[in-house]
C-alpha cells in the first residue's frame, strides 16, 4: 500500500484557485524566490472515474457531481472510533470550505449507515450512498477515515489522505486557503498570492 501524505500547502492553494474557478496571478520573481522549493512540488493528480453514486435519492456519476464545483470525498464509517472525531467535526467544516462540497461516501452495504443519517450522526445533506464501496475504492479511499479532493477537471486536487488527524489537517488546510489565501487572490487587491503560474 503507497503511503498517504498531505498535499504541500502552495501545491493545494493552486487547487484551490482553480478549483473555485477563479485565475492566479501570475508570480513574482520575489514571489518564486521566497518559495521554498520543497513546497513547490505539485502532488501527483490523477484523473478518478466515473463511479456511480447515489445523491439525493438519484443516481449520478462522480464527473457530474464535480461539474458543479470541487468536493471533498470523504470515506466513514459510524462503526470506527477514529471516524467519530471527524463525524464530530463535520458540522464545523461543511459550510467553512468556500465552494468546495463537504460529501460523505457511505457504502450502501455498510451496517448502520442508514442509521448514522437517520440519528443525525452524519447530515444526510452531505450523504452520497457507495454501492457496494465501489467509487471509494476507485477513489484509492481503502481505509476508514480517509479524504480526497476531486477538481473540476476530473482529476483529483488533493490527497488522498488517511487516518483521523491528517483528514481533519486536510480539512483544515482547505478552509484555511478558502478564507485567506483564495479571497485575497479574488478581492482585486494588488496583492500577489503565493502560487506558482
Amino acid at each position: 500500500m503507497r503511503p498517504i501524505a498531505l498535499a504541500p500547502p502552495l501545491a493545494l492553494s493552486v487547487a484551490a484557485a482553480f478549483l473555485a474557478g477563479c485565475g492566479t496571478a501570475p508570480a513574482t520573481p520575489e514571489a518564486e524566490a521566497a518559495v521554498d522549493p520543497a513546497d513547490a512540488a505539485e502532488p501527483e493528480r490523477h484523473p478518478f472515474p466515473d463511479a456511480v453514486v447515489v445523491a439525493d435519492g438519484e443516481y449520478t456519476g462522480l464527473h457530474r457531481l464535480v461539474a458543479d464545483g470541487a468536493v471533498v470525498a470523504l470515506r466513514l464509517s459510524t462503526g470506527c472510533g477514529s471516524c467519530a472525531r471527524v463525524i464530530e467535526r463535520l458540522d464545523e467544516f461543511k459550510d467553512a470550505l468556500g465552494p468546495v462540497r463537504l460529501r460523505v461516501l457511505m457504502p450502501q452495504h455498510a451496517p448502520g449507515a442508514e442509521g448514522a443519517i437517520h440519528s443525525g450522526a452524519v447530515d444526510a445533506s452531505l450523504v452520497l450512498a457507495d454501492p457496494a464501496g465501489a467509487a471509494s475504492q476507485a477513489l484509492g479511499l481503502h481505509s476508514f477515515p480517509t479524504a480526497v479532493l476531486l477538481g473540476t477537471d476530473r482529476l483529483t486536487a488533493g490527497g488522498p489522505v488517511g487516518g483521523a488527524d491528517d483528514v481533519l489537517a486536510f480539512l483544515e488546510e482547505i478552509r484555511e486557503i478558502m478564507t485567506t489565501e483564495l479571497p485575497a487572490a479574488t478581492d482585486g487587491s494588488t496583492a500577489t498570492p503565493e502560487v506558482r503560474a
